[in-house]
């Protein structure tokens, strides 16, 4: 049984495609009202996002944004293939990695990844491509020259431009690269920060595009509503205040952290940073940290709001202490270090 618009009651055999088996109400089997509300959020908040499609993963956003982008190429009098280009990570799905390690049980998928903007704009240069998939910052900032020719190549070839913003978005000040930078892509990627840990991603885009025919995209849990109402309650608590704040935060915590030592740093943008240094001194720190109560990754680093500034300015305290007991003492890495399976 399932509640109905305003006093109308339904009986539900379609259980949410097979997903309720117990009852109904977490996954419906129609649209819901949350979802509208969602949609035109986002709309509100990015200019891009004319139409919007709701997924759960960014493997997901990004799977269907290309697909789409090929469609709708091929709708266009494209009678080729449309091959794409791009540079970042974005997810695992076929296209992404079946020229990486490991990249076995996949097969060619005519996409090439560039090593970096400079050589991405060189392959732009030449045509011929039907879209062009990049994460617009991935830790430099100093970037936005390069987002404007790749968006006026794109926009002067007929390339469909994706933003994967599963990262940065809501995490940027303006909400997302594209918008503090005012660089509009055709298609943008959303999830992560969205859903506050919950599974939830976006794609949204030209209405143009989103609309094309003969493209199939669907799944399950699309509507499930634990990520939606999660999405919901995000964007009801951000505004860009509390953005700018948090953005504020993190940087001042970099600041501050690498004035310790530069045996370690952090590098990045204030609210997403990856370590530079040796490997084992890296290691070695996350392990020390581990015992005053500390969860960090050897690679990333990442701030959320319920980093206050005392916080941070602990994190930095017992961080000091570490770095030089670790100089001080010797300390030693025990086990060994992780190594990556997969190449980025």
């Amino acid at each position: 049984m399932g509640d109905g618009v305003g006093d109308k009651q339904w009986v539900d055999y379609v259980c949410g495609l097979g997903a309720a088996l117990l009852s109904q109400g977490n996954c419906p089997s129609l649209p819901t009202q949350q979802e509208e509300r969602l949609a035109f959020k986002l709309s509100e908040l990015f200019p891009v996002c004319e139409k919007v499609k709701i997924l759960k993963t960014g493997t997901g956003a990004c799977n269907a944004a290309v697909r789409i982008a090929r469609a709708y190429q091929q709708n266009n009098d494209n009678d080729d293939w449309p091959a794409g280009c791009g540079t970042g990570y974005h997810g695992w799905g076929n296209t992404f990695i079946s020229d990486e390690e490991p990249g076995t049980g996949t097969v060619s998928d005519d996409y090439i990844r560039a090593k970096n903007f400079d050589e991405l704009i060189g392959y732009l240069k030449t045509g011929g491509w039907g879209y062009c998939i990049i994460e617009p910052v991935e830790l430099d900032l100093n970037v936005q020259d390069e987002l404007k020719e790749i968006r006026r190549l794109c926009s002067e070839k007929g390339i469909i431009l994706i933003f994967d913003e599963i990262i940065t978005g809501f995490r940027f000040p303006e909400y997302s690269v594209s918008n503090y930078f005012g660089i509009q892509p055709d298609l943008i990627c959303l999830g992560k920060g969205l859903g506050n840990g919950h599974p939830i991603s976006i794609l949204g885009g030209r209405a143009d595009i989103m609309e094309t025919d003969g493209y199939f995209i669907s799944g399950t849990f699309f509507g499930e509503l634990s990520g939606i109402e999660s999405a919901l309650s995000t964007l009801d608590y951000l505004n860009t205040h509390k953005i700018n704040d948090l953005w504020q935060r993190g940087q001042e915590t970099i600041t501050a952290f690498n004035e310790i030592s530069d045996k370690i740093q952090l590098y990045g943008y204030p609210t997403r940073c990856i370590w530079k240094g040796e490997t084992v001194f890296i290691t070695t720190f996350c392990q020390q940290m581990q015992k005053r109560g500390y969860l960090l990754h050897p690679r990333v680093w990442f701030i959320t709001h319920a980093h206050t500034s005392t916080i941070n300015a602990q994190f930095v305290d017992d961080s000091k202490q570490c770095i030089n007991e670790i100089i001080d003492k010797n300390i030693q890495l025990k086990g060994v270090v992780a190594q990556p399976l997969f190449k980025r």
